[in-house]
């Protein structure tokens, strides 16, 4: 019950969030689906949804197609590896997307975004078309490396002289929410029968995203997992053209319950590679003596949701590869690759305070 308690209070703060941001004649730019932190002294509830992803922070903004803007972010010596600028439906269809590739940064990392059904002023590097039937942008932003990299900051303003007035009261919002709170399970049941179709501990096809919020240039899958205390799940990739990775454990209410402490996931930069360039993975619920353990805290059953971010898309380019063998932890040795790296308990340690210290960063004003 103590799952369900925290997601059902994480899904309802996500859902406040996004309805008091929805007055599209007021926007503002809010953060969710992140864990429960501190900020400016604020202590702040987690807004964790389906499948949230630790190194990276999701922002909202509501749009009038109607009204031009201008989004600006600050200098940033440690910009993000992955930024990406989806203008969405109001069904979180992706209309169009803006991505790390195509973003044109100045020399200090700041940039400017031209948003607007008009085409843009020759001075603005980047612009987006909005389009009659968008709704809201929502913006992603990824790190890898928790130590040298920090998400943007971002403001926005409008550019036509036109004013921001509320027009959706306290009161209409109030109801709203109390209406989301019994109007939720359409999302989850989708993510339920997603993650259930396959058998468990093995892995579907790798597919593209761009649908039901999913982003255009990821890759991803998904799998529940049944493991007991004295076994393990042995998970190889392939990376293909992937600049990013990421492989996280999920309770079974599809929420991550403490990365921040424990290596609940990782990611490439995080993890040491094979040989060949792949990378292996255990899963399990006991420490097993490995750099790349990806911890359960405490999990024996939940979902495995790993992703592949930075492809080209291209038909002709070979998606990433993917492998899940269900192992006993007395016989783990025999079936790592040579070369795995194993850690002492101070070296886990080490691992796991670096992690904790890198984490609050993103939180550092």
């Amino acid at each position: 019950m103590t799952l369900l308690n925290q997601a059902a209070q994480e899904s309802a703060f996500a859902s406040a969030l996004s309805i008091f941001n929805s007055d599209r004649n007021n926007e503002k730019i809010i953060s969710t689906l992140a864990a429960a932190h501190s900020w400016f002294g604020l202590n702040t509830l987690g807004s964790r949804t389906v499948f949230d992803n630790p190194d990276t922070t999701y922002r909202s903004i509501p749009l009038d197609p109607n009204v031009s803007y201008v989004i600006k972010a600050a200098a940033n010596s440690k910009i993000p590896l992955d930024v990406n600028f989806s203008l969405w439906d109001q069904n979180n269809q992706t209309l169009s997307n803006l991505a790390t590739s195509d973003l044109k940064r100045n020399k200090d990392g700041s940039f400017e975004i031209y948003l607007s059904k008009k085409s843009a002023p020759s001075n603005y590097l980047n612009y987006i078309e909005l389009k009659e039937n968008g709704s809201s942008l929502f913006i992603r932003n990824t790190i890898s490396d928790w130590q040298n990299q920090q998400f943007d900051k971002l403001s926005i303003v409008r550019a036509d002289g036109s004013q921001r007035t509320v027009t959706v009261s306290k009161e209409v919002q109030k109801n709203r929410f109390l209406s989301s709170l019994t109007s939720a399970g359409p999302a989850y049941q989708y993510y339920y029968q997603l993650s259930n179709t396959p058998v468990v501990n093995t892995l579907p096809e790798i597919t593209l995203g761009g649908a039901q919020g999913r982003l255009s240039t990821q890759a991803a899958t998904y799998s529940p997992f049944n493991i007991a205390d004295d076994e393990a799940l042995i998970f190889t990739t392939t990376l293909a053209d992937a600049n990013y990775f990421i492989l996280p454990v999920y309770n079974q209410w599809f929420i991550t319950t403490d990365y921040i402490n424990k290596t609940q996931s990782l990611n490439n930069t995080q993890s040491v590679a094979n040989v060949d360039g792949s990378y292996t993975y255990v899963i399990s619920k006991k420490d097993p003596g490995i750099y790349n353990w990806v911890n359960t805290d405490g999990l024996n059953r939940g979902y495995l949701n790993p992703r592949w971010q930075g492809l080209s898309g291209q038909s002709d380019q070979p998606l990433p590869t993917a492998a899940l063998k269900l192992v006993k932890l007395a016989d783990l040795k025999n079936e790592l690759p040579t070369g795995t790296k194993f850690v002492t308990m101070q070296e886990r340690e080490q691992q796991l305070k670096i992690r904790k210290q890198s984490y609050d960063l993103r939180y550092t004003p």
